[in-house]
């Protein structure tokens, strides 16, 4: 049975990802309450990232740049099933998904209310069509990570959302310390 985005319930949690509760998408947002999320990066196979623009119907953040999708964990899902859900009712794919890093974060927009999440950034390749929901995408593009970092420090340009800022610079981290430890690691 399909139960609607307004009926679905998100898990709410304490700050080491211990669930206690459950609550309304509304009330999460209302009341800054920590509940679980999953932000996705889709990578082609020249390297680069599909960042997507949210819609303008979205209340928190319109028309702002994000990962390739991102959303909230229902109570009974896992991270990774809600990362697999998200990518084929937004961008219409399945492809394998690995889980990158976990942090946590809180951000208000506007006087609208905001995200405190603890989010889990899941990667993933795919060569192929993306058929976007046009209920959740307004648009989308494939750009390489590096540009992507500089284009979201300078404040002059496109609005991002702050999930997409911070998985982003952890993302960029982790692989140079990954990178790293392969140059300097005994063969």
């Amino acid at each position: 049975m399909f139960l609607g985005k307004k009926t679905k319930k998100l898990i709410v949690v304490t700050p080491s990802d211990k669930k206690i509760g459950e609550t309304s998408i509304r009330e999460a947002h209302d009341r800054l309450l920590l509940h679980r999320a999953v932000t996705v990066f889709i990578f082609n196979p020249r390297g680069k990232l599909l960042i997507t623009k949210r819609s303008r119907k979205k209340r928190l953040w319109p028309l702002y740049w994000e990962s390739s999708c991102s959303t909230h964990v229902y109570a009974g899902e896992t991270y990774k099933t809600a990362a697999k859900r998200r990518i084929k009712e937004e961008l219409g794919i399945e492809t394998e998904l690995k889980l990158a890093l976990k942090f946590t974060y809180t951000a208000r927009y506007k006087n609208l209310g905001g995200e405190n999440e603890v989010c889990c950034l899941f990667t993933g390749k795919y060569q192929g069509r993306i058929k976007p929901n046009k209920e959740e995408i307004e648009g989308f593009k494939w750009i390489e990570p590096k540009r992507l970092l500089k284009e979201t420090k300078d404040r002059r340009r496109k609005r991002f959302a702050p999930w997409l800022k911070i998985a982003l610079c952890r993302y960029i981290r982790l692989s140079k310390d990954k990178q790293a430890e392969k140059t300097t690691s005994p063969q």
